[in-house]
């Protein structure tokens, strides 16, 4: 309990006071955090020493768990067979988590390095591109337009379905998701990173989200083997 840990202290009432101060100010660091729109997800120094397989495990579900409303909704409305001819089929929660990890992880940098995401579809689109081909998955990047042929797009493709994570500069959903869109227009395909440079900031998100992703797959993997 939070009284048995002073009672081998030499001065427990300084501890107790310190302590108790320390949690408050935590309390009030989440809460204004939170009031600005940030996840707070605390792991202590003894946490990871004892398990850092878990405290990644926890970071790694916080990702997961960063879906917007606009994520979810569009994936939903996607049908679940969207394999490729020689690729792996990618189940809806599968893609779902994938495309909620690489948004989340990108939106954490928009404001700064993406100008929220205004110019920089083939980037953005691009690093998912590159984390669904390092998870197997035959994603390629489509070069067209939306709507006028004057708005030139670049956004992925796997399979059938079309990934659009810079919708926003459309006046569209931010996160996109679609087999068929009449505004969207394909004029060509490309391999993630044969036109488009990827700078150190996109290969940052793209080697945390794919470790992420894989840890995240292996321990499915296993849960799944140990309920059989």
């Amino acid at each position: 309990s939070f009284e048995e840990q002073f009672q081998f202290k030499s001065n427990p009432d300084f501890w107790r006071a310190k302590i108790t101060r320390n949690m408050e100010r935590d309390r009030e660091v989440n809460e204004r955090l939170a009031a600005q729109g940030w996840h707070v997800l605390r792991v202590w120094e003894s946490d990871v020493l004892r398990d850092t397989h878990e405290c990644v495990m926890r970071v790694v579900e916080a990702l997961g768990n960063r879906k917007d409303a606009t994520v979810s909704d569009q994936i939903a409305k996607t049908p679940p067979d969207i394999a490729d001819k020689g690729g792996r089929q990618m189940e809806l929660a599968e893609m779902e988590r994938m495309v909620a990890v690489v948004d989340g992880l990108i939106e954490a940098e928009a404001g700064d390095y993406y100008g929220n995401r205004q110019g920089a579809c083939d980037q953005v689109n691009g690093i998912l591109a590159r984390v669904a081909r390092n998870l197997g998955y035959p994603a390629i990047l489509i070069r067209g337009y939306v709507g006028d042929e004057d708005a030139a797009h670049v956004w992925v493709r796997i399979g059938d379905l079309n990934i659009d994570l810079a919708g926003e500069q459309f006046g569209r959903e931010r996160v996109r998701s679609f087999t068929t869109d009449p505004d969207y227009h394909a004029v060509q395909t490309e391999l993630p990173g044969e036109r488009t440079q990827m700078y150190a900031e996109d290969e940052a998100i793209v080697q945390r989200a794919t470790a992420a992703l894989r840890i995240k797959s292996r321990v499915k993997d296993r849960a799944n083997k140990s309920s059989k």
